[in-house]
């Protein structure tokens, strides 16, 4: 199966289409499971540790793989000339801090990430254990 990518034109009216509304409350359900694994490291390991050393006691795999292809295949890519997107590149990479965002650029946020999963498997992976997909997935609700 192809992933479905919405062009930025016709994305506002995509959002406003029952598919679009179905897309987006499904995004929703992701927001719990994370943020329970996020507290069962935070319960098992009571010591303090880098963001490195604490990745490595998550487990994202299907909470990761169930999200990357709601992504792909609900429309909510939105299609656009994102390497040239200097601030969101910026802001997915740890480079500039998440500012106060609107659905829309947080949607777009979501779609540069899952570009960059391309060239770099584990940068959705990597994504969701550093907290960013959590941030962005709740700015929407």
């Amino acid at each position: 199966m192809k992933p479905v990518h919405t062009p930025l034109e016709n994305f506002e009216s995509f959002l406003g289409s029952e598919k679009g509304k179905n897309a987006l409350a499904t995004l929703r359900t992701f927001i719990l499971p994370m943020e329970e694994e996020f507290q069962r490291v935070k319960k098992a390991v009571p010591v303090t540790l880098t963001e490195e050393a604490r990745k490595r006691y998550m487990d994202f795999d299907i909470v990761g793989q169930e999200l990357k292809k709601h992504l792909m295949y609900s429309g909510l890519l939105i299609e656009f000339a994102w390497e040239e997107w200097t601030e969101g590149l910026e802001i997915v990479q740890g480079i500039r801090k998440i500012p106060g965002i609107s659905p829309f650029k947080i949607l777009k946020l979501l779609s540069v990430i899952m570009y960059m999963e391309k060239d770099n498997n584990s940068f959705l992976d990597d994504s969701i254990k550093n907290g960013m997909v959590l941030k962005l997935v709740k700015g929407l609700f």
